[in-house]
């Protein structure tokens, strides 16, 4: 990840490519299998698992878990 804030509390991995305009707070864990691209801000609490490719423009707030397969804008 480039280019903004990121408050890891918990563990991320990444088999692909992550691109950050803006700040992320991860608090459990993430798997990235493909690419990310934030622009704006997340909060992530409890675990998720990205397989595909994500746009994210504007807030975001996970609380639990989530999967997501595919492509996400």
């Amino acid at each position: 990840m480039s280019g903004g804030d990121v408050h890891l509390n918990g563990s991320a991995t990444s088999n692909g490519s992550a691109t950050l305009n803006g700040s992320a707070t991860l608090n459990g864990s993430a798997t990235l299998n493909g690419s990310a691209t934030l622009n704006g801000s997340a909060t992530q609490n409890g675990s998720a698992t990205q397989n595909g490719s994500a746009t994210q423009n504007g807030s975001a707030t996970q609380n639990g878990s989530a999967t997501q397969n595919g492509s996400a804008t």
